[in-house]
């Protein structure tokens, strides 16, 4: 027997058995040992931390955009000169709408990224890898012509591969990147939005309480109020601009506006780079590399 022929059947010899260790466990045991189960533990911690996230923004999202909805309904005036005071609030109410329904989507594709992750690590290991190993074995013995199945075979171990190494490494690099960069810029965003409601009940809340009875401790009125005293200025006839300056709301209520409207897209931005953007460049990076590493060890 030549040389080329006995390398054949040594490496065909090595990879069924390699596909038979892996077939039976003992690979993914052998793993375990060498810290392969605190990645896989490290990465569904991270991606049970970012979908509490998600969940957290949804809620206050919701809340924030059913307050101001419910605010938006009350009119003011008699019906032939009603109005809407709360509407003002509308760019608030109109970005935590698409806030929460990106919430939404991403607290579903961070569950289905930790459901592939759980399941691509059982298959895998039970037939996905093994499988690819029995056909690169089997691929120097079968050759038709021009055709080989030694590419089907690296396609198969590189999707193994993929679901059991590269998915849980690039939810952990995820988590450092994150961890450095995006969390830092979540804490006050999520803050904002979720203050909201106190917001609307004391930021705006008017003048204090009114000196001639201290004793009773009176809230100060709510924006909704003030809202509504303008506006009946308004239809008392009072000049606009002047109706709404005196007081010295409208430059509060703008800041107001846009340091909320800032947080929400600051959350859809981090969300969007967490749950959608890194994962797809960090799992496409390693899927290249595992393949060109997989291609040049069976390289003829």
């Amino acid at each position: 027997m030549d040389s080329i022929k006995k390398r054949k059947v040594a490496v065909t010899i090595g990879l069924l058995l390699l596909a038979l260790i892996t077939w039976i466990g003992k690979t993914e045991q052998l793993l375990g040992i060498v810290g392969y189960d605190a990645v896989q533990e490290d990465a569904h911690g991270y991606l049970l931390d970012v979908r509490r996230r998600a969940l957290e923004v949804f809620l206050a999202a919701r809340t924030a955009d059913g307050l101001i909805a419910l605010m938006e309904s009350v009119q003011v005036g008699p019906v032939v000169a009603e109005a809407r005071p709360a509407t003002i609030l509308e760019p608030v109410r109109e970005v935590m709408d698409h806030l929460g329904n990106m919430m939404s989507v991403s607290v579903i594709s961070v569950e289905a990224l930790d459901i592939l992750r759980r399941v691509g690590m059982r298959i895998s290991f039970a037939s996905i890898i093994p499988f690819g190993l029995v056909i690169l074995a089997a691929a120097p013995w079968l050759v038709f012509g021009r055709f080989t199945l030694r590419p089907i075979g690296e396609g198969i171990l590189v999707i193994g591969l993929v679901l059991t190494v590269g998915l849980p490494a690039a939810v952990c690099a995820e988590k450092y990147i994150s961890r450095s960069v995006i969390e830092t810029e979540y804490d006050p965003a999520y803050q904002d939005v979720s203050h909201i409601k106190g917001d609307l009940d004391s930021r705006f809340g008017g003048t204090e309480p009114s000196a001639a009875d201290p004793a009773q401790g009176a809230e100060p009125p709510s924006l909704l109020s003030r809202l509504e005293s303008w506006f009946a200025k308004l239809k008392d006839g009072s000049n606009a601009v002047r109706a709404v300056t005196e007081q010295g709301g409208m430059a509060s209520i703008t800041d107001w506006l846009n340091s909320k409207v800032e947080s929400a897209l600051t959350l859809m931005a981090l969300f969007l780079v967490e749950v959608f953007v890194m994962p797809s460049l960090l799992g496409y990076a390693l899927y290249r590399w595992l393949r060109a590493m997989i291609v040049a060890v069976f390289a003829p």
